[in-house]
Order: structure tokens, then C-alpha cells, then sequence
């Protein structure tokens, strides 16, 4: 019955002749084993360093996962995002799938994700202070919405570099923030493409597919590294590179509905996919700011924590049930945005990814801790560097002082098995 219902909302005849025509193109198949195996191939290349005594690549890619309890090593999106990268290349220069006003945004986002790799490797080998942090992160998508206002809409190119940068802050800080336990990121990733390989279908979008099938492979090599216990963690680079790539997809859905639906429908279309690293970062920075504790201080409060450290559930699913929620949200906004209305499906997503938010973590955010949010302190706190990396090998010896009187939280000593590094 409700397979019949679903199937009655879509073109039997679009979907018959778009079906066909994917499984005639056999490029893009041999293109995601390619990047695969890319991706595969760069991963073990850095565990294989990383079991090496004397080499001198080991300094400068061998880099301990912080809280982890499995001699887990970071750097884990080095690789994924170099394969990314180089595949968007061999898109632009040596294949003629992408092209027009899809080449010109898929060349230039190549090229501003370059700032995501280079601060995210410093960042995860030096541990860089937040200000520095959002300062890269604000380069880089401030870069992309300046080059591609245009593109989107000649007439509107304000409100388009304005919707893009506001969106893409928000995606990368989010999409960093759900990078807490081992293989969420990769399912809350696989979800959010599905979205995007089932708009190029019906759609028939084909540059989103070949881009969604090329950051799907990226990802999914990591899965056989992340799997508890892990033995990679993706680090900074990793959850901010995806998320310039959702933006990335975006565009390309944008792209390809306006022809059909103009730009405010296409718009709506291209955000919803976005909710879940908005309401992410949203409600993280609203419940410490609610708890009156500095919005760009990590804790342990977020939902795949909450369900990992009280509802006692392993990692894995944990963020299976992450995955699950959220695909169901976004199946049933998508559905609504297709036969409704876009915006309709944008709120609809929106409201259900909160409510799930609050129905799971709202009875554990209410805490007694107090900070001055003075914009002198919130300043002191995008300056305050809290760990500092120093080689094992140049300490002799060490003294630990514990000082009377010093507040702490216990949340914050809490292990995941994962990173959480974050500009929030």
C-alpha cells in the first residue's frame, strides 16, 4: 500500500527512461570503483606508515587520535579528501560529463577545499586555536560564495552569496560537530547522499550523480578503517570537508531544478539536505549558551554522545540510530517537498530533526555551570587553546599540581573512542 502511494507521486515514464539510462552508462560504475579503490588504497598507504619505526614520512602523517582508546591515529580525511579532490579534477580536465555552469562551480569549490585540507592537516598536527580555525574556515567558503554568486543568479547575486556563505558556515561547523563516534560520519554522510543520488534520478541531474557517486566511494573506503574498534579517525579535515562537499552537491541540485522550478523552489530543494549540520550546530550552540557556558566549548552533550554514554548503546549504533532518524526525516520532508512543496519539505525536515533532538538530549542540557558571556570573554574563548601536542621524546620528566577550588565538568572527561574537535 504504501510502496503504491510512493510510486504514484513520482513520473512512471521519467522514472522508467531514467532507470534505463543509468544502467546504460557503465562509466560511472568503473568511476566509483576507481575512487574506491583510491580512496582504499590512501588509507592503508597511512595505517602501513603509521606501523613503521624509522620512516621519515611517519612524522608528518602519524598522528595520535586524542581520547581514543584504541592507538587509533588521526589524519583519516587526509587521504579521503585528497581522493575527492584529484577525482574532481579528472572530472573538469579529462571527462566530458561535467561541464557548463556545473564545471565552473565543481573547479572552483576544488580549489577553495584546498584551505579545508591544509588548515585541517595543522590543526589536527598542532592543535590550533579556535579563532584561527574559523578564520580558515571563513576563507575558504567565503571564497567559494564570492566565485559562484554569479553563476547561481546573475540578478540576485547578493542574496545568493549571502544564502551560500551563511549555509556553508553552518555545514562546515556542523558537519564537524557529528564526527564524535565511530562511523557517524559515514552513515549520516551515506544518508544525506542517498537524498542527493535520488534528486538526480528523478530530476535526471547527471553531473550530481557522477559527483555524489564520487564522494560516496570517498567515504565509504573508510568505513573498513572506522568500524569499532577504529584504527583511522577522520580529524578535523575529514567532517569539514564533507561539509563543503554537501555544499558542493547543493549547488549542483540548484543547478540542475532551476530550468524547471525557478529559483525559490530550487533553493528550497538544495537546502533541505543541509538541516541536519544547521540543526546540529544550532541547538549545540543554544543549549550552552541556555546552560550559560561559552557556545564555542566542546562537551559530551551531544545526541550521539547522549545515547552512547547513558543509554549504554556501542558506537556503532549509536550511530545507527542516528542514521535511521534521520534518514526517516529526510524520506518523509523529501517526499513532501517533491509532491507539495520544497519550502514545506525544508520546515517539515527541519521540525522533526528537532523534535528529535529534544525528545532524546533535552533532560540531560540542563546544567548549573556559570561563565560571563561578555563579548570580551567570548573573544578569550576563540583565543583559549586548550591541549597542546608535545613529543613524548622531549619530556624527561613531569610534575601534575592539582589546584583546590577549580570547577570542572564531567562530561568533558568522558571518552568516545573518537575525536571531537570542534570550532563550536
Amino acid at each position: 500500500m504504501l510502496f503504491s502511494i510512493i510510486l504514484s507521486l513520482f513520473p512512471t515514464r521519467t522514472l522508467r527512461r531514467t532507470y534505463k539510462l543509468n544502467l546504460d552508462d557503465q562509466a560511472i560504475f568503473f568511476f566509483f570503483v576507481a575512487v574506491f579503490a583510491l580512496g582504499t588504497f590512501g588509507l592503508s598507504f597511512l595505517f602501513w606508515i603509521t606501523k613503521k619505526k624509522s620512516l621519515w614520512l611517519k612524522k608528518y602523517l602519524t598522528i595520535p587520535a586524542r581520547k581514543s582508546t584504541t592507538n587509533a591515529v588521526q589524519l583519516g580525511g587526509l587521504p579521503i579528501s585528497l581522493t575527492i579532490f584529484f577525482s574532481s579534477l579528472y572530472l573538469i580536465y579529462s571527462s566530458s560529463r561535467i561541464d557548463g555552469n556545473f564545471e565552473l562551480v565543481l573547479s572552483r569549490w576544488s580549489y577553495c577545499s584546498l584551505f579545508i585540507i591544509a588548515y585541517g592537516y595543522l590543526d589536527d598536527r598542532f592543535e590550533l586555536r579556535p579563532i584561527v580555525k574559523l578564520i580558515m574556515q571563513l576563507f575558504c567558503v567565503l571564497s567559494f560564495a564570492l566565485l559562484t554568486a554569479e553563476i547561481f543568479t546573475r540578478y540576485q547575486s547578493v542574496l545568493s552569496f549571502l544564502i551560500v556563505f551563511v549555509w556553508g558556515m553552518g555545514t562546515v561547523n556542523g558537519s564537524n560537530l557529528l564526527d564524535g563516534l565511530d562511523t557517524l560520519t559515514i552513515k549520516l554522510t551515506t544518508s544525506i547522499l542517498l537524498f542527493y543520488f535520488c534528486c538526480s534520478l528523478i530530476f535526471q541531474i547527471p553531473p550530481l550523480m557522477w559527483v555524489t557517486c564520487m564522494i560516496a566511494a570517498g567515504i565509504l573506503s573508510f568505513y573498513f578503517f572506522n568500524r569499532e574498534p577504529a584504527k583511522v579517525h577522520l580529524g578535523e579535515i575529514g567532517g569539514s570537508y564533507m561539509g563543503m562537499s554537501f555544499l558542493l552537491l547543493s549547488s549542483f541540485l540548484y543547478l540542475g531544478l532551476i530550468p524547471k522550478y525557478g529559483h525559490i523552489e530550487s533553493c528550497g530543494m538544495a537546502l533541505l539536505p543541509l538541516t541536519l549540520p544547521m540543526v546540529e550546530l544550532g541547538i549545540s550552540f543554544l543549549r550552552r549558551i541556555y546552560n550559560r557556558k561559552s557556545p564555542f566549548r566542546g562537551d559530551r552533550l551531544h545526541v550521539h554522545h547522549i545515547l552512547k554514554n547513558y543509554h549504554n548503546f556501542s558506537a556503532s549504533i549509536s550511530s545507527s540510530i542516528m542514521m535511521l532518524g534521520h534518514l526517516f526525516s529526510l524520506m518523509v520532508s523529501g517526499l513532501v517537498a517533491y509532491a507539495i512543496n520544497p519550502w514545506l519539505g525544508y520546515f517539515c525536515h527541519l521540525t522533526l530533526m528537532i523534535s528529535m533532538y529534544l525528545s532524546i538530549g533535552v533532560k540531560y542540557w540542563k546544567g548549573s555551570d556559570t561563565l560571563d558571556l561578555s563579548a570580551k570573554s567570548i573573544f578569550q574563548y576563540l583565543r583559549k587553546k586548550d591541549v597542546m601536542i608535545i613529543d613524548s621524546s622531549k619530556i624527561d620528566d613531569f610534575q601534575i599540581t592539582i589546584m583546590e577550588g577549580e570547577e570542572y565538568d564531567e562530561n568533558d572527561f568522558e571518552d568516545d573512542g573518537d575525536d571531537d574537535s570542534e570550532v563550536a
